[in-house]
């Protein structure tokens, strides 16, 4: 069993129910271990912020954190502290795993490139972005330096910010997004009036003429800082070609003051972040003016589908699996006559990664801790199967077809059911919930289940309807998860037997789950072990076996005969 010292774990729940990127960055400390919040979902700002930072956040609309509480548990008890300590553990592990690939460029099974970037708020995460095998910064969101401040930054605090980035990349691609504030990042000291809809309203560039010293500083900073290294500036919100007309000239003026100014500019380029849907239009015709774009599918999916990915009450209709969005996404690359990015959370998907290649994206930035899951995967894919699964998915009628199909495709390279990695022998566990927890971690380590945690809730569903404590001292629980990507058959030997339920002590736990896409299979492994178990010679060999790859290769022959 693992054991720590205990430690201080701070929660913080806002008065509005949603914590915002100012008071989020403001918290971020070593004593935030997490966040609770009454309000928000997977691409809000806050939530993309503390995926990044690797700060756990539970989204709860019916919490009963009171409004504007500071939660610290100073002393968790043991059970706190074992849980903890265990997804640590398993996050170590799924790390060192990966730890390999960050040295390695993009590459899919059939040699093409793929540039795979990361996404930022701060200055300070491009080192560890770089370390964790981001091949440039894909977007560094500036208005984290902005926000929860009573004055703007200055152009020389701005500039040391940039250069610092830039001088990390050593040359490679860096991405900065002009200030982006409005919708969910306020700044106070714009003192900008309340909007109906903030999200659709003065936001973005639309600001930049209004506040024409505060960007003319930003500008100023960021031309500065090309010096240090080859620079992409990208602009938000953009929607019309007067705006990408306006930016041209504005950056070009504020470039020929610099050099009037003697001030070293060096290699930079100018693009757009494409998040409304008349980019599709501005992508065809703006190559005069701008350099590429960067597809922001956060926002571009609730402005084509017209939904506020914040309201609980069409939230539902936010997916960047459905047919027609897939459609525009796939355009855009299509008809573009500018290099093409793509930096939303959609990016960071492992499912709609064929998706995104299928579509030729070439470009893809993500938060930096899934940069090496995401070389693994493209080094498992061919483009033409990506193209043609592309292809399927715009011939469905719903997202959940996508999504159904996607999980299709994805178990086409299955692993074996029997593995010795899936043996867990001779372990000090003292609980059925940390049985369940070890065994679905590992799984989740050996890359056999989207998430732990889904395939950890399914077995307990199964435990809740009757226990699968099997008698002979031996438990088999199990489940059919969507969750699963390879049916997998776990086993766990206890050092002391413990308690399954209803009187029964176990000393052999034996872990099946199924994928959905699985045809029967699995319904004959499970008989012929429950009959197995009955033969006294069959369970002292794996009570006994010293040997793991002895014992799975018996696992193996004994129940798929």
């Amino acid at each position: 069993m693992l054991r720590r010292k205990r430690r201080k774990t701070l929660a913080f729940s806002s008065s509005a129910g949603l914590i915002t990127p100012g008071q989020f960055l403001a918290l971020r400390g070593p004593h935030l271990k997490g966040i609770v919040m009454g309000e928000g979902g997977e691409t809000s700002h806050t939530v993309i912020l503390a995926r990044s930072f690797g700060i756990p956040l539970l989204c709860m609309p019916n919490a009963s954190v009171p409004a504007g509480a500071l939660l610290l548990i100073v002393a968790p008890d043991a059970c706190a502290e074992q849980w903890r300590d265990m997804e640590e553990d398993k996050v170590a592990r799924i790390a060192r795993r990966l730890e390999p690939l960050a040295r390695m460029a993009g590459v899919s099974r059939d040699g093409e490139r793929v540039k795979l970037l990361a996404n930022i708020a701060l200055a300070d995460e491009a080192e560890s972005a770089f370390a964790a095998g981001a091949e440039g910064i894909g977007l560094f969101r500036t208005e984290m330096l902005f926000c929860e401040r009573s004055v703007p930054p200055d152009e020389e605090e701005q500039y040391q910010a940039y250069r610092h980035v830039l001088t990390l990349a050593q040359g490679k691609k860096v991405v900065i997004r002009t200030l982006d504030i409005g919708g969910d990042k306020p700044c106070d000291y714009l003192n900008l009036p309340q909007e109906e809809n903030p999200f659709l309203g003065w936001r973005a560039v639309r600001l930049y003429p209004a506040f024409i010293d505060l960007f003319t500083s930003q500008v100023r900073a960021l031309l500065r800082a090309s010096a240090a290294g080859p620079l992409d500036i990208m602009v938000p919100m953009v929607a019309t070609l007067e705006e990408i007309k306006w930016l041209h000239a504005r950056f070009h003026q504020v470039a020929e003051q610099l050099h009037a100014e003697g001030v070293a500019v060096g290699e930079w380029r100018l693009g757009i972040m494409a998040e409304v849907p008349s980019a599709l239009y501005l992508l065809e015709r703006a190559a005069k003016w701008i350099d590429f774009a960067s597809i922001g599918s956060n926002d571009l999916v609730q402005y084509f589908l017209a939904c506020d990915r914040g309201n609980p009450h069409v939230r539902h209709l936010y997916n960047y699996c459905d047919p027609a969005f897939l459609m525009l996404l796939s355009e855009m690359a299509r008809r573009t006559n500018v290099e093409l990015c793509l930096c939303g959370e959609m990016g960071g998907d492992p499912a709609v990664m064929p998706l995104l290649l299928g579509a030729g994206l070439r470009q893809i930035s993500m938060s930096a801790g899934r940069i090496a899951g995401a070389k693994k995967q493209l080094a498992s894919l061919e483009m033409d199967d990506c193209r043609k699964t592309l292809q399927q998915a715009l011939a469905c009628e719903s997202a959940a077809e996508v999504t159904s199909l996607l999980r299709e495709t994805s178990a086409a390279s299955v692993l074996p059911v029997f593995d010795p990695a899936l043996l867990l022998l001779d372990r000090d566990v003292t609980s059925k919930a940390e049985a369940i927890k070890l065994l679905t971690d590992n799984l989740e380590i050996e890359q056999r289940v989207r998430s732990g945690v889904d395939v950890e809730t399914a077995i307990w569903q199964r435990e809740a309807v009757f226990s699968t404590a099997l008698g002979f001292a031996v438990a088999i629980p199990h489940c059919k998860s969507a969750a699963v990507l390879n049916s997998s058959v776990s086993l766990m030997r206890l050092k002391t037997p413990l308690s399954w339920g209803e009187g029964v002590d176990v000393s052999l736990v034996i872990m099946l789950t199924v994928s959905e896409q699985e045809k029967g299979d699995h319904m004959k492994i499970f008989s012929r072990l429950a009959r197995k178990l009955m033969h006294d010679d069959f369970r002292q060999q794996l009570l006994q076996g010293r040997d793991a790859g002895d014992m799975t290769a018996r696992l193996e022959r004994e129940l798929t005969l």
